[in-house]
Order: structure tokens, then C-alpha cells, then sequence
């Protein structure tokens, strides 16, 4: 009898997957640079520039157009106030979203390096970076060491084989590296039974020899990701069959 966890290996490629489409979608960097001429103080523009993997977005701000900088507190969708940096244009407010989690502080010390160049003739350059790309590589290895941690725990292949001949069962378990194996003397079993583990609706079903010292030895891991209670009574007869247990 041969059980793969192929649920086990779904849920797991499923959380590595959503570790890996947050590592690809949650690199972020956005730049607000401007430059002037010394000879022309008022020659020049600012330019803002948000890059993801699959597109990158631009806007050019010419010096001329732009009035001033100011501060705007908003509300996030679950009512958190947040500070974003936004230019006053002779077109209308434009608002640079550099950081979406940064502080108010953070967001004036900000506000105040863009005000300090546009007042100061005698600046030539200015340029403000903001990536989350260490906060989303950490996210991601949390995400993808939950997707190991579940493959380790319930990911093994178990193997049992009834021998006769020899006159013992034995039951192999395959991990990534290592391989364990347990046998005990078929006269030693004396039933086979269907139990659950779990709390309320997140209960298991699980397969176990009872041996004549009432130890029960699982066929099955207690933690697998899905139920199969038809699969587990099926077991359960073939054993009962093959050892003569049944009447």
C-alpha cells in the first residue's frame, strides 16, 4: 500500500506560488529626481517614475509649472491615516506616492527636500528613491518557509508492505533526505481502525494497526490537507482481509 500527500504537495505549490507572484508583484521602486540650469534657474524639470516588473509609469513635471509642494493626510480603505507628498502644478495637484507605508515625518522630511530645491536657484539636482523590495523579499521567504515547514511535516511518502513469508509488516516513510522504516510481527496485530484527530470541524481521518500491547501504529499522517474517509474504509478492509481478521 503506497500513500503520496498529493494534497500536502498541492497546498504547499499553492503558498510557494503565493510567495512567488508577491515577490514579482510587490517590487516596487519609485523615484522623483529633478534637475535645473544654474545659468537658468528656472530652466528644468522634475520627473516621477514608478517601475514594477511589467510596466513602468512616467510623468515629467517642467520646473516652470510647478507652484510649490504640500502634504495630503488621506484615509487608507480600513480608516489609517497616511501622509503622501503631492505637487501643486499649474494643472492641478499631483501626488508623487512614493511610499505608501511611510510616517507623516517620514513623509515631510520628504516634502521638505523637494520645497528645499524648488526655493534654492543654486541646487542643480534632487533625486528621492523609495523601493519596498527588501519588505517584499522578506514577506515572500516568510511565505515560502510556511510552504516548507507544511512539505516537511506532512510531505513524506508512506509505505506498507505485508510479507508472509517473513511474516512482518513494515512501514517506510520517504522524506527529502531520509528514510525511515518500522516493522513489527503480523501475529502482533490484533484489529485495525478508523480514528480521528483534530478539534471540531477540522477533524482527520487516520488509519492505525493496534497491536497487542494496544499501541497503535499510523498509516497515515494525523495533519494530512485532505479527508478521504471511503479511501481510509477501504484500507482498513484490505488489511482486515489480507490477515484474516475479518470473519
Amino acid at each position: 500500500m503506497l500513500y503520496r500527500p498529493w494534497g500536502a504537495w498541492l497546498y504547499c505549490a499553492v503558498i510557494a506560488g503565493l510567495g512567488a507572484f508577491l515577490l514579482v508583484t510587490g517590487i516596487h521602486i519609485s523615484t522623483f529626481s529633478c534637475f535645473r540650469s544654474l545659468q537658468h534657474p528656472t530652466s528644468g524639470s522634475c520627473e516621477l517614475v514608478h517601475y514594477r516588473p511589467w510596466q513602468s509609469d512616467r510623468r515629467n513635471f517642467p520646473l516652470q509649472d510647478i507652484q510649490g509642494v504640500t502634504l495630503v493626510s488621506q484615509l487608507d480603505p480600513k480608516g489609517r491615516q497616511y501622509s503622501q507628498v503631492t505637487l501643486a502644478t499649474t494643472t492641478g495637484p499631483a501626488e508623487l506616492r512614493l511610499n505608501w507605508l511611510q510616517s507623516h515625518d517620514q513623509a515631510q522630511a520628504r516634502a521638505n527636500k523637494i520645497q528645499a530645491f524648488l526655493t534654492n536657484p543654486r541646487q542643480p539636482k534632487l533625486k528621492i528613491q523609495e523601493d519596498q523590495i527588501l519588505l517584499t523579499i522578506m514577506l515572500s521567504l516568510v511565505i515560502f518557509v510556511i510552504a516548507g515547514v507544511i512539505f516537511l511535516a506532512t510531505g513524506a511518502i508512506r509505505t506498507l508492505q505485508f510479507d508472509r513469508i517473513s511474516g512482518k509488516v513494515t512501514l517506510t516513510t520517504q522524506r527529502i533526505r531520509e528514510q525511515t522504516q518500522v516493522e513489527y510481527s503480523l501475529n502482533r496485530i490484533v484489529d485495525v481502525i478508523i480514528y480521528e484527530v483534530g478539534v471540531a470541524r477540522h477533524k482527520n481521518d487516520c488509519v492505525a494497526l493496534v497491536l497487542d500491547n494496544r499501541v497503535q501504529v499510523s498509516l497515515y499522517p494525523s495533519c494530512a490537507v485532505f479527508r478521504h474517509r471511503r479511501q481510509r474504509q477501504r484500507t482498513v478492509e484490505q488489511i482486515l482481509e489480507f490477515l484474516h481478521l475479518r470473519e
